[in-house]
């Protein structure tokens, strides 16, 4: 039966938005190195770019805009966000530098079968420009509406991924403030999308990085089984949590022993820690 429950209610990391028996989305994060994460989804590429027999879609960022609309991939050009078609493929995305990422599944009507879509979205053009807010939230806001008509009320789960969470280590260092700032709204508006659509807070599923670098992910469509390959893990930036509580885990981020102690010059010239 479907829960009627006021939003603000529903705790998403007990699954209390779910019917009785729905697996919710699980999160299974790794922590390889780069040569490790570029064999592993290199393989993935390889299979969407030859006869793709597997069903694996490639939400790519950094995709031909056009390429990408002609698979049914909304964006609106280049350095702006991908959203994925519906349908029951596994899917993975590359790259979630200071992007974040909205996953979103439930069981058809029809079919019987799982469905989902991800999306790849960047702040600096979501966030900080009117007309992308406004362009990325209504086109989100079809999608989960779309979810919503298509699958068994009661099926749907959505979680949230990626983004930066810079901690000021030097007081002339002006960059930091822009990354905190753009992560807090990401949540902020992709939470409200969700909610307002849907009818549940999602979960955060993974937190912020701390350092440069930028999340591989894999969805596995069947499973409910989120991949997450981040560089560095095992710390309070890898826990999940509730939009709700985000003032409450930024104390806890600023104690991550993964946040360094300043800022690497190379690593800024290299573009590693910024994009």
């Amino acid at each position: 039966m479907e829960k009627s429950i006021a939003p603000e209610c529903i705790n998403p990391l007990k699954s209390e938005h779910l019917n009785e028996g729905i697996k919710p989305i699980i999160a299974c994060i790794n922590s390889m190195s780069e040569e490790e994460e570029e064999k592993k989804f290199g393989k993935f590429r390889e299979l969407v770019y030859s006869d793709n027999t597997r069903g694996i879609r490639n939400v790519d960022f950094y995709g031909d805009p056009k390429e990408l609309a002609n698979n049914g991939f909304k964006n609106v050009g280049e350095g702006t966000y991908v959203i994925s078609a519906i349908d029951d493929a596994n899917k993975f995305s590359e790259e979630f530098k200071n992007c974040t990422g909205v996953f979103v599944t439930g069981q058809d009507k029809n079919t019987g079968k799982d469905i989902s879509f991800i999306s790849h979205e960047d702040p600096w053009f979501f966030v900080e420009q009117k007309e992308g807010t406004k362009t990325f939230t209504e086109d989100l806001r079809a999608q989960l509406l779309e979810m919503k008509n298509r699958c068994v009320p009661g099926t749907i789960d959505a979680v949230i991924a990626g983004g930066n969470y810079f901690k000021q280590v030097n007081e002339d260092e002006p960059y930091t403030k822009r990354y905190r700032d753009n992560y807090r709204s990401s949540i902020e508006i992709l939470t409200k999308e969700i909610t307002d659509a849907l009818g549940f807070e999602p979960a955060v599923i993974i937190g912020p990085k701390a350092r440069g670098g930028g999340d591989k992910i894999f969805y596995d469509n069947a499973e409910r089984r989120l991949h997450i390959f981040r560089r560095n893990t095992g710390d309070e930036t890898s826990e999940s949590y509730i939009p709700r509580d985000f003032e409450k885990k930024t104390k806890e981020w600023e104690k991550s022993p993964n946040h360094p102690t300043r800022w690497d010059e190379e690593e800024e010239n290299n573009g590693e820690m910024w994009m």
